[in-house]
C-alpha cells in the first residue's frame, strides 16, 4: 500500500510538472491573480481579526474558564488549553491554529500525537477570510460568506467529535501532501497567508 501511494504521488507530481511546462502562462496568471487577491482583499480583511486574537492571547482570557476543562475532555477528548487552540483557530484562521498547537507541544502543554490529530480541524479559515474576503470580496455576497463560515465551523466541530477516539489511541494522521507542498512553497516568500492566495489564484 505504501509503495502504491508513493508511485501515485510521483505520477501526480510529474503530471503537474508536465502541465506547468505545457502552459506556463496559466500558472503565471494564477500567481498574479493570487497576489492581487492578497493585497486587495485578504490582508485588509484578516488583519483586524489577527489583532483581536493576539489581544486574547496576551490577556490569557481563556484561562479564566478552567471549569470547562472536564467538559472538553469528556466531549472532545482534549483539555481546555487544547480547546483554546481549536477555538482561536476558528476566530483567527490559518495559520494560527497550527502555530498555537506547535507552541503547546514545545511548551509540553500537549502531546505531539494529540496536536497531530488536532491539525485536521485546527487549520481553519477564519470569519475574516470566509465572510469578508470570500463572501463580500470575491462572491459579492456577505450572506453567502456567513453561510460558508457556519458550514465551515460545523464541519470542524464534527471532525473534532469524530477524532476523539483517535486522540485517545494516539493515532497519527499525516497532513495532506498537496496543501503541505503549497505551504512550504509559500514560506519561501515573506508575505503572510500568501500560500492561500496563490491557491485561490490557481483555482480562479
Amino acid at each position: 500500500m505504501k509503495k502504491l501511494t508513493f508511485y501515485i504521488g510521483i505520477f501526480l507530481s510529474l503530471t503537474i510538472l508536465i502541465l506547468i511546462l505545457i502552459n506556463p502562462d496559466i500558472c503565471k496568471k494564477g500567481a498574479l491573480t493570487g497576489l492581487l487577491i492578497c493585497c486587495n482583499i485578504i490582508i485588509p480583511s484578516i488583519f483586524p481579526f489577527s489583532v483581536f486574537v493576539l489581544l486574547l492571547l496576551k490577556a490569557d482570557f481563556l484561562s479564566k474558564f478552567k471549569f470547562l476543562n472536564k467538559p472538553c475532555l469528556k466531549i472532545f477528548g482534549f483539555s481546555l488549553n487544547e480547546f483554546s487552540c481549536f477555538l482561536l483557530s476558528l476566530i483567527g484562521g490559518y495559520p494560527l491554529g497550527a502555530k498555537l498547537l506547535n507552541q503547546a507541544v514545545l511548551l509540553k502543554k500537549t502531546e505531539k500525537s494529540t496536536a497531530t490529530v488536532m491539525l485536521n480541524y485546527c487549520v481553519n479559515a477564519g470569519p475574516a477570510f470566509i465572510i469578508l474576503a470570500v463572501g463580500s470580496g470575491i462572491l459579492n455576497s456577505k450572506k453567502l460568506g456567513i453561510i460558508l463560515f457556519f458550514s465551515h465551523i460545523l464541519a470542524s466541530f464534527i471532525l473534532a467529535l469524530l477524532s476523539k477516539k483517535r486522540i485517545k489511541s494516539k493515532h497519527y494522521i499525516p497532513p495532506f501532501v498537496f496543501f503541505l507542498s503549497i505551504e512550504n512553497s509559500g514560506n519561501s516568500i515573506p508575505i503572510s497567508n500568501l500560500n492561500i492566495c496563490m491557491g485561490c489564484g490557481a483555482l480562479s
